[in-house]
């Protein structure tokens, strides 16, 4: 993340649909932007706030946090239900960054089955497209670049 990092996406996946996904992704041949750095874990219920922290004082334009699929019916998640747990403390976690001053957008989470490379990509173009934004938006001097402590 040396050169440019404002306009980099700092993408934590887990090791089980998400990051699957985006090896969908691949294999398929499904382009997106190279402006993500993945970081695998084990379950996205493993992620800490301070990585999120870390990743925005590094420099990083965006932040996406990824997971096993959530949805109204039920959890694809092989942790049984890690992931309710995941967007539970992301609603904290943004709305803490969103207080100290990272715009909303910069700070996104992202549900994602191992079989859905398109969708993958998809949320990669639109989230290069919040650090395309943000680089602009530092260019003009309109935007802060780290939470504030």
């Amino acid at each position: 993340m040396a050169e440019r990092p404002e306009e980099k996406v700092v993408v934590f996946t887990c090791n089980w649909c998400s990051y699957p996904g985006a090896d969908q992704a691949g294999i398929e041949k499904i382009q997106y932007p190279p402006s993500s750095r993945i970081i695998k874990l084990m379950c996205s219920a493993r992620l800490e706030e301070e990585f999120i922290a870390r990743s925005f004082e590094k420099g990083a334009g965006a932040v996406l946090v990824t997971g096993c699929r959530l949805t109204e019916k039920g959890s694809d998640c092989h942790y049984n239900y890690a992931n309710q747990q995941t967007f539970k403390r992301f609603q904290f976690w943004h709305r803490k960054f969103t207080r100290q001053g990272i715009e909303p957008e910069r700070l996104q989470l992202h549900w994602n089955s191992a079989s859905e490379g398109k969708e993958w990509a998809a949320k990669m173009r639109e989230m290069h497209e919040v650090v395309q934004n943000y680089a602009q938006k530092l260019a003009e001097g309109v935007a802060s670049g780290e939470p504030a402590s």
